[in-house]
């Protein structure tokens, strides 16, 4: 249980250096090459699916129950990217709510997609939903509205913590 917010790790003991990377077992091998972008495991790949005339400027996305990309673009509302011809990448984009924008955090949750945008009541927490089964989000609902601006400063980050209430991060 040490996730909980209720837990105490007073007992731990303190963290440790065993020296650096590249230099001590077992990562002596696990020198960041300077000229690749991503350092990845030897297990996965980076793949570019979509480019940036198709997207634009992304600044937040996430997965639904259905695996499909939920990504908000800088100055306009929410897309979906979803696999149009079941080859395993997402190739379509569909406008999936344009009643928020600069939305900086997204959490798919059961069916609905809480985000941290401006809207309808300006900068808050809301909960969208697609009532009429359409492919859009058109049920706006802010449930806590924020002071300030929707920026780099302000709210971001959606997470269901375990203890099954929403944490948002803001500052």
């Amino acid at each position: 249980f040490w996730y909980m917010n209720t837990y105490s790790d007073r007992r731990w003991k303190s963290a440790q250096s065993f020296g650096r990377v590249g230099e001590t077992e077992p990562w002596v091998d696990e020198t960041p090459d300077s000229n690749q972008r991503f350092q990845i495991a030897s297990q996965f790949q980076v793949s570019q699916v979509l480019d940036n005339n198709q997207t634009g400027s992304l600044i937040a996305m996430t997965f639904n129950e259905f695996g499909h990309i939920i990504a908000s673009r800088e100055g306009n509302g929410l897309m979906l990217v979803v696999d149009s011809n079941g080859d395993g990448l997402p190739d379509k984009i569909n406008e999936y709510c344009d009643k928020v924008t600069n939305c900086q955090g997204i959490l798919a949750l059961n069916g609905d997609v809480y985000v941290t945008a401006d809207g309808p009541q300006g900068p808050a927490l809301y909960r969208l939903s697609d009532e009429d089964q359409d492919g859009k989000l058109e049920y706006v609902r802010a449930l806590v509205e924020f002071d300030g601006t929707i920026g780099e400063h302000g709210p971001h980050g959606i997470v269901l913590g375990p203890d099954g209430l929403i944490y948002v991060v803001v500052g």
